[in-house]
């Protein structure tokens, strides 16, 4: 009489190795200061002569306790940290309760809902909140978010134009 085959249960699963690991969910983000890199009449620069200071803000996910910077060239120095700056999302909810804002939050000043209110809502992580109930909905919210102010210079060159990378890593070293 031939065997019937069975089947029978299974599961797997696949996880990845690496020789150093960043801390999950944390996160660094860095965007020029337009408030700082004007001109002398007050208009946004896109152009910065040899020797001027580029401000730009480093953003970061309370787990990342320090990062450090490598350049493909000129100077960067800090002009100041904590300093706070108001930002705004507008966030989309497809039958739940969290999303994830643009910036980490410090602190979260108003909820402003697009017809569909899913009620108040509360910090639930660096860039996340959550509201009182699950639906479909569509928020403004605005919040207060803190950075880390640096600036980029570079010593004149012979180029008429001069390229330079700015890498930001997270490191263990405060």
């Amino acid at each position: 009489m031939p065997t019937k085959d069975t089947k029978k249960s299974q599961t797997s699963f696949s996880l990845t190795f690496a020789a150093s690991c960043s801390s999950s969910g944390e996160s660094i983000k860095a965007e020029a200061d337009t408030d700082k890199n004007v001109d002398d009449s007050g208009n946004s620069k896109s152009c910065f002569k040899y020797g001027e200071k580029y401000y730009f803000r480093v953003f970061k996910t309370s787990g990342v306790k320090a990062y450090m910077f490598t350049l493909s060239d000129g100077t960067v120095v800090r002009e100041g940290s904590g300093k706070s700056i108001d930002k705004e999302d507008d966030l989309e909810f497809k039958k739940e309760n969290t999303a994830s804002t643009s910036y980490p939050i410090t602190s979260i000043t108003s909820m402003n809902w697009m017809g569909t209110s899913l009620g108040t809502v509360k910090k639930s992580g660096d860039m996340e909140i959550q509201t009182e109930e699950s639906g479909v909905a569509v928020g403004t919210l605005k919040y207060t978010s803190t950075y880390d102010l640096w600036s980029l210079s570079v010593a004149t060159k012979d180029e008429d134009e001069y390229k330079v990378v700015v890498y930001i890593e997270e490191t263990t070293i405060a």
